[in-house]
């Protein structure tokens, strides 16, 4: 619930957290429209900019739900858990999932494309790689890791399998692939993956994702998530894989 606190912060914001200016802009802000005061070192803290300890303390929060609209933080509370009730009758269909999915996917796909070098077309086929992917998708396993060194052509070999998988008109899998390091400014200690996709797909309802993955019935296909370039995420300096 705290998440969802934050993005509506940054809904009224009308704008993301990138530098320490944009955290004493907001602060200035909210003081501005509610009369009380909250410091930039808090919102940094509530972001993830510097750890912390300790949750945000009750004043905190009735300061932050009054800058969005709401009395207090329990009245804020009180209509988020309306408004999931309202949003859990209103289920998205697996096709616009499907196209909101392959909308974001293009997003990677067409980074690697600019980063190859040379044209997708020409690179090679790793018909192994290939093989290893769909061996896997017919399997019950839940992982496939790709490891190599730099350079070698992973991203290349994940972008064309991805190309002539959005081709075949008779699949209706749902394909989430994603480049890991859009994730880097999300990164801290309550990050959470289910929930950062759920913010990326930005549907209405913010349970689209949990819908399908606690229903399995209601999938007219599988949901495949690809992270591509993991190996160059770190948080706090630690390298993630």
């Amino acid at each position: 619930m705290l998440e969802h606190l934050k993005s509506e912060i940054l809904k009224t914001f009308g704008q993301e957290l990138s530098y320490n200016k944009d955290c004493e802009a907001l602060a200035e802000i909210i003081c501005e429209h509610t009369g009380g005061r909250i410091s930039a070192t808090t919102i940094r803290r509530l972001y993830g900019f510097l750890k912390s300890p300790s949750a945000p303390s009750k004043f905190t929060l009735d300061l932050l739900a009054h800058y969005i609209g709401y009395k207090s933080w329990s009245d804020f509370q009180s209509n988020y858990i309306l408004e999931e009730k309202v949003e859990d009758n209103s289920v998205i269909s697996w096709q616009a999932f499907r196209e909101r999915a392959c909308e974001l996917s293009n997003d990677a796909y067409n980074l690697i494309k600019s980063q190859s070098g040379i044209p997708l077309k020409s690179a090679a086929t790793r018909k192994i790689s290939e093989n290893r992917i769909s061996n896997f998708l017919h399997s019950d396993k839940m992982a496939l890791s790709f490891v190599a060194p730099g350079g070698a052509g992973k991203s290349t070999m994940l972008a064309k399998w991805y190309e002539n998988k959005i081709k075949d008109t008779s699949s209706k899998d749902v394909i989430l692939f994603f480049n890991a390091t859009f994730m880097i400014n999300c990164l801290n200690n309550d990050f959470m993956l289910e929930r950062w996709l759920e913010e990326q797909l930005n549907f209405k309802s913010k349970s689209c994702l949990k819908y399908f993955i606690d229903k399995p019935k209601a999938c007219e296909g599988k949901i495949i998530l690809i992270l591509d370039a993991l190996d160059e995420v770190s948080y706090d300096n630690t390298k993630l894989v």
